[in-house]
């Protein structure tokens, strides 16, 4: 059976880095960078770059109350 790889807008989808996510919520991505030091986001980091799965956002912009892209749905 032949593996079929995931697109890139796929991917992007899965994990958003803080850069992505501060404009969907109105605040800097150090904002959200301190929301995930203070255990108030979920995410890991590799590296020296944080990744935010995208159930994390969803569940972020639906406690703010905050529209949910398309593209994110």
């Amino acid at each position: 059976m032949k593996k079929i790889s995931k697109t890139r807008e796929q991917k992007k989808k899965e994990y958003l880095s803080p850069q992505q996510l501060g404009p969907l919520m109105g605040v800097s991505r150090q904002t959200i960078r301190n929301w995930i030091g203070n255990g108030d986001i979920d995410a890991f980091q590799i590296g020296r770059n944080w990744k935010i799965p995208s159930h994390e956002v969803l569940r972020m912009l639906r406690h703010y109350g905050l529209p949910i892209p398309d593209w994110l749905k």
